[in-house]
């Protein structure tokens, strides 16, 4: 095999696998929000885009707050 071929071979596993990748992370994306859209279209009562306090009262997610690291 030339070294020609060899290089040319090389390029396009390389590309196949940052394809590859790209379609991976595209997917986690899209399956990590799904819960918070779906969320926030149960939420929004009124169909207006907007969550007011009472709406936001109803929520089922937790909410964390981070505490200093090493006491």
């Amino acid at each position: 095999m030339s070294s020609r071929t060899s290089v040319i071979r090389i390029i396009v596993f390389v590309v196949m696998l940052a394809a590859t990748g790209a379609m991976l992370r595209t997917g986690v994306a899209q399956k990590a929000s799904t819960p918070m859209e779906a969320e926030f279209d149960r939420l929004d009562k009124s169909k207006n885009g907007e969550l007011d306090v009472k709406e936001l009262t109803q929520s089922r997610l937790l909410v964390s707050h981070f505490t200093s690291v090493g006491k």
